[in-house]
């Protein structure tokens, strides 16, 4: 096993300029994600189905799904997702305005043009 991950030809890093201003869609010809993290606050069963259901009714593709332990108590999590697509796209709104309605806490850290150097 080689144990330099900087000759891998496949490895990646990414930079992300962060900012307090939100920004419109500049990158109209480039490849865009958007990176949100949401929080139920209260477990019910199927929550998570019916966000992913509607990501995948909206023809929107997750990119990156990761869950985080929220600290406040065992079995409590915090979603990460990443989705193709700016967050004022319109399709990219209605599934974003319906996790707002069914999550305790919905944060969007903003669209991102995916830049291949």
């Amino acid at each position: 096993m080689d144990t330099c991950i900087e000759n891998k030809v496949s490895n990646r890093t990414h930079f992300i300029v962060i900012s307090n201003k939100e920004s419109k869609n500049p990158h109209k010809n480039l490849k865009l994600k958007t990176a949100i993290a949401f929080y139920f606050g209260e477990n019910k069963p199927g929550q998570l189905h019916q966000i992913f259901s509607d990501f995948a009714t909206n023809k929107i593709n997750l990119s990156l799904i990761e869950s985080r332990p929220s600290k406040k108590e065992y079995g409590d999590y915090v979603f990460f997702l990443n989705f193709d697509g700016h967050q004022d796209d319109a399709n990219a709104k209605s599934v974003l305005k319906n996790i707002k309605k069914n999550t305790a806490k919905l944060m969007i850290f903003g669209s991102f043009p995916i830049v291949k150097v």
